[in-house]
C-alpha cells in the first residue's frame, strides 16, 4: 500500500498543481467579492497540502505499521 499511497499522492500534487496555475487566467478578485479563480485556488490548495500529507505518511509509513500490529490477535490459537 505504500507504493500506492505514495503514487496516489504524487498524481493528486500534480493535478492540485495544475489546477493552481490554471486558476491565474481569471480575476481573483477580492474576499468580499471573490473573482472566478477564488473557489478554484481554494479547492486546489486544499488538494495539495492532503496530497503533500499522503506522501509524508507514504515516506514514514514502515513495513510493521502500528495498525497492522494493533490488529493483530495478541494469542496464538490452538488448532486441532
Amino acid at each position: 500500500m505504500k507504493k500506492y499511497d505514495l503514487l496516489s499522492g504524487i498524481i493528486l500534487f500534480i493535478f492540485g498543481a495544475s489546477m493552481f496555475l490554471w486558476s491565474f487566467k481569471y480575476p481573483f478578485g477580492e474576499i468580499q467579492s471573490p473573482g472566478a479563480s477564488f473557489l478554484p485556488r481554494l479547492a486546489s490548495l486544499v488538494l495539495i497540502v492532503l496530497s503533500v500529507i499522503i506522501v509524508v505518511r507514504a515516506l514514514r509509513k514502515s513495513d510493521g505499521s502500528s495498525r497492522e500490529a494493533f490488529l493483530q490477535d495478541p494469542k496464538p490459537r490452538n488448532e486441532y
